[in-house]
């Protein structure tokens, strides 16, 4: 039986990370924790050619694009991965945005009842499980 393939956009928000080596640090950390799930690939996107001297490309740094299967609940162990990981930043609360072709999911370390409800439906809508 095949699966249907899901690739998303993982996104931290910069804004709320601190500086640039503390998104990146978020960044690979979420990666490795990643990386231990039964995902396909975890990879970072392409840069877009970054002037000499620049530090990055501030639309790419950040972000992880990922794929893997759409079903077996590979999504929802996503979350709450990234969930758990966020729970763990006392001192600061970064927020990641997963996009699927547009619609977005926006998590951070701790989620209402109401918000769970939402995670929910969002990882539905993904894995036909509505």
């Amino acid at each position: 039986m095949r699966h249907r393939v899901l690739r998303l956009a993982l996104t931290v928000d910069p804004s709320l990370a601190g500086d640039s080596e503390e998104l990146e640090i978020i960044t690979r950390q979420l990666r490795d924790s990643i990386l231990d799930l039964p995902v396909e690939t975890v990879e970072s996107p392409p840069t877009t050619g970054t002037p000499g001297g620049a530090k990055g490309d501030a639309g790419i740094a950040g972000t992880l694009l990922i794929t893997l299967a759409a079903s077996g609940g590979v999504i929802t162990t996503l979350i709450n991965t990234v969930q758990s990981y966020l729970s763990q930043k006392r001192e600061r609360s970064p927020t990641v945005t997963v996009d699927v072709n547009g619609d977005r999911l926006t998590v951070t370390g701790l989620s209402s009842k109401d918000g769970k409800r939402l995670i929910d439906a969002w990882i539905a809508r993904h894995t036909g499980h509505e």
